[in-house]
């Protein structure tokens, strides 16, 4: 059965009590594909979870390429500052729960003992 945006958001929130991530995350598996991944996500691409934000009723991850370029782009895509970065600089960018949900298949975090 498919997670749920609001199953995905109660998961990430834990790991992101203050919007931050606590520790070390992951995210990632967008399958190959014979056609390009929507808003320049990166097939077989790893992406390091920030945090998370709320603006009105649209939720975000806020990921980080870690090739430090390439954010994804078009309208599932918040511009603006987030915990005083400027997303679309260094590979930052948050992208809508939903879309996030629907292209990035796994989250991997670290815990400590």
């Amino acid at each position: 059965e498919a997670a749920t945006d609001d199953a995905i958001w109660t998961v990430l929130s834990h790991l992101c009590p203050d919007g931050r991530t606590r520790f070390p995350a992951v995210t990632g598996g967008i399958a190959a594909a014979p056609t390009p991944p929507p808003h320049d996500l990166v097939a077989q691409h790893a992406y390091t979870i920030l945090g998370i934000e709320q603006r009105g009723a649209r939720r975000y991850v806020v990921l980080r390429n870690p090739w430090g370029h390439q954010p994804a782009t078009g309208p599932a895509v918040a511009l603006g500052m987030w915990q005083g970065l400027k997303l679309g600089d260094g590979g930052v960018f948050a992208l809508d729960l939903t879309v996030f949900r629907s292209y990035l298949l796994k989250i991997v975090a670290a815990a400590a003992r």
